[in-house]
């Protein structure tokens, strides 16, 4: 019989009110018999934007944002968060938009970031062709630049 691997319920995750937040998807625990460890979820956002997608398309669409992020800081050292743009494809909508390597980003869309795989998700919560907004840190100053997520 193989060994048994330790799965997310699929369960509900519910706030203090009890209302709907998110959908359990997998634990991460040590070997034992019990599911005593951290459980990770997806966003309502998220399990919304996927189930229309299936429905509408019969897959997942993601468009390509045409820049990449790293973390702004190393882990457990202080000053700002957020995620530093380590690259931006020449010709993409980024570019276009005026994007450029070195500044932060501060936040996408509605979302804050507070570390650089936020931007990733904030990202995937649009579709190809779709506007948001990006605020950025450049130098002293901050700006906002409308990206349209390519294709």
């Amino acid at each position: 019989m193989p060994p048994s691997i330790p799965r997310g319920s699929g369960g509900a995750l519910v706030n203090g009110d009890g209302r709907l937040v998110g959908v359990v998807s997998a634990i991460f625990t040590k070997k034992s018999d019990a599911n005593i460890g951290i459980n990770f979820a997806a966003s309502m956002g998220l399990v919304h934007r996927v189930a229309e997608d299936l429905r509408d398309y019969g897959r997942v669409i993601r468009g390509k944002q045409g820049f990449g992020v790293l973390p702004a800081r190393a882990p457990g050292t202080p000053g700002p968060g957020g995620a530093v743009v380590a690259w931006v494809e020449p010709g993409s909508s980024a570019e276009k938009a005026g994007l450029k390597k070195g500044e932060r980003i501060l936040r996408v869309g509605a979302r804050q970031i507070r570390k650089s795989t936020d931007t990733i998700a904030a990202v995937h919560m649009f579709r190809p062709g779709e506007t948001f907004e990006v605020e950025v840190a450049s130098g002293t100053s901050d700006r906002v630049i409308i990206i349209t997520l390519d294709e």
